[in-house]
């Protein structure tokens, strides 16, 4: 099973799901909502583990 972390806010939320072992994490401490032809500006990869 993959879980899911949404609305994750403040860095103690992130490594505190990354000792949890979650596998996904997004809120607004990665990206805020944007237009699509923002997020086309974006990188076609993210890290797989920003907190390590």
């Amino acid at each position: 099973m993959i879980v899911v972390a949404e609305g994750i806010k403040t860095r103690e939320q992130q490594e505190d799901l990354a000792r949890r072992h979650c596998d996904i994490l997004q809120g607004y401490l990665f990206a805020r909502p944007m237009p699509l032809a923002e997020l086309k500006k974006l990188p076609d990869f993210l890290p797989v583990n920003p907190a390590k």
